[in-house]
């Protein structure tokens, strides 16, 4: 059809259907976001962190969009994040990947995402948040996919009888991850994406899931306090 972009794929709208083309967007930066979650004992080598990227047409865009989006994800189930956790205090800090390194941050948010829980479970227990792209012929699936570790989690992480997750807590992150990915959808100026370092470009997020499993992120265990030997 004459005037029709080159990018143009039936069913999907032009910005998702150049990405899926091609892996990356022409016209918006890439951005990755990290967000901290303070340990309360202050020490830095404690923070709990995550990493996202998302497409966006600036930084005012981008705080204004995946910004309010992840506040509004980690504050959705803040009920059960450890006590262990300063959720008053969590750092966002989007960087711009065209930026050549050492990169300075574009935006730097501190935001009170609401109140911990007053138990906590061993901070290395972890809900895992899976996302993916489409699969596409010629491209390697697991470039396209990602991972969350949400944690920590207070102590009714586990169902105490089968030792899985509690339903109720992978159903905030289900219920959480729903409305990012529709937010992220419904956008025209910015989108939730896939990084992949070897192949230095990106692919947008069309399908996540959680499931009843726990994961581990032994980095984020606790350093011991007691030593018994046994001679």
């Amino acid at each position: 059809m004459e005037g029709a972009s080159p990018f143009a794929v039936p069913g999907l709208p032009e910005r998702s259907a150049h990405i899926l083309q091609f892996g990356y967007s022409p016209v918006m930066p890439l951005y990755r976001v990290q967000v901290e979650l303070p340990n309360k004992n202050g020490n830095p080598r404690d923070v709990y962190l995550n990493t996202w990227h998302f497409l966006a047409t600036n930084p005012t865009v981008l705080n204004t969009g995946p910004i309010v989006q992840l506040s509004t994800y980690y504050g959705s189930f803040d009920g059960i994040i450890s006590s262990l956790v300063a959720l008053d205090a969590a750092v966002f800090r989007a960087y711009d990947l065209a930026d050549p390194e050492p990169r300075a941050p574009v935006l730097e948010e501190v935001i009170n995402l609401g109140d911990e829980a007053t138990t906590t479970t061993a901070p290395e227990l972890c809900i895992v948040l899976s996302y993916e792209a489409p699969q596409q012929s010629g491209a390697t699936q697991k470039r396209r996919r990602g991972r969350i570790y949400n944690g920590p989690f207070s102590s009714g992480l586990l169902n105490t009888t089968t030792g899985q997750i509690a339903t109720v807590c992978y159903e905030y992150i289900r219920d959480a991850a729903q409305d990012l990915l529709d937010a992220s959808q419904a956008a025209t100026d910015w989108s939730w994406q896939i990084y992949s370092p070897t192949n230095e470009s990106s692919v947008e997020v069309m399908h996540a899931w959680v499931d009843n499993a726990v994961d581990i992120q032994r980095r984020r265990g606790l350093e011991a306090t007691v030593v018994l030997d046994v001679v």
